[in-house]
C-alpha cells in the first residue's frame, strides 16, 4: 500500500471523497439552491490547512442581497450542507457576479491541495 492510498481525501472525474464519505455536486447544488438568499453560481474548493495539513472543503456560494451574508445564515447553510452531504464544510459566501461564468459544462470542483 502506498502513502497516497492512506490520505483521507481524494478527487476522482465528479465526485469528491472526502474523509471516507462520497459527495457529488449536484449534492450541493441541491442544497444552494434550496435557498433562496443563494444565487445558482457556487463551487466546491479543496484546499489544504496550512499549519495541519489537514483538507479542508469550502463550498463557495453567491449572496443574492449584502444582508444574507451573516454569520446566523452561514450556520443556517453548513448545517443543511452536513445533512445532505454527511460531512462538515467550510462556507465561503461571495457577492453576487463573483463566481465565473462558463458558456460549457461548469467545473464546480476546483482541487487546490498541495500535493506531496
Amino acid at each position: 500500500m502506498s502513502d497516497s492510498s492512506l490520505l483521507p481525501t481524494c478527487f476522482q472525474g465528479n465526485i469528491a471523497i472526502y474523509k471516507g464519505e462520497n459527495f457529488y455536486p449536484f449534492q450541493v447544488e441541491k442544497v444552494v439552491r434550496s435557498f433562496r438568499e443563494l444565487g445558482d453560481e457556487y463551487r466546491i474548493r479543496l484546499t489544504t490547512h496550512e499549519r495541519t495539513g489537514a483538507d479542508v472543503v469550502t463550498v463557495v456560494a453567491e449572496y443574492v442581497d449584502e444582508k444574507t451574508n451573516t454569520e446566523e445564515f452561514e450556520i443556517r447553510l453548513k448545517r443543511a450542507l452536513r445533512e445532505e452531504l454527511v460531512v462538515t464544510t467550510e462556507v465561503d459566501l461571495v457577492k453576487s457576479g463573483t463566481i465565473e461564468r462558463t458558456e460549457f459544462k461548469a467545473k464546480r470542483i476546483e482541487d487546490k491541495r498541495i500535493k506531496e
